[in-house]
């Protein structure tokens, strides 16, 4: 699909940091509670098929990071194996 093209040409001209997933913990704090598994195996597909459309927002802690927004985008891309993930500059 075309647009798909653009739009995946434009996100890639963002510059965007890209961390190691298996540096990242969820925060105690984030407040999705309940049914943040529904949908993320169709989420998990989306982002092989056409990338991650939208950054994850992290805070740096120590050597690690915590993951502050983007929990479900998180969980899925970490599902179909990425090993790192953009973060919001």
């Amino acid at each position: 699909n075309n647009a798909i093209r653009l739009a995946v040409k434009m996100v890639d001209k963002f510059k965007f940091k890209y961390i190691p997933i298996n540096a990242i913990d969820i925060s105690k704090l984030n407040v999705r509670t309940v049914n943040k598994e529904v949908g993320l195996e169709e989420l998990g597909e989306s982002i092989k098929e056409i990338g991650l459309q939208q950054p994850i927002v992290v805070v740096k802690k120590g050597d690690r990071y915590e993951l502050i927004i983007g929990q479900r985008r998180f969980l899925a891309a970490r599902e179909v194996g990425l090993q790192r993930i953009p973060d919001s500059p």
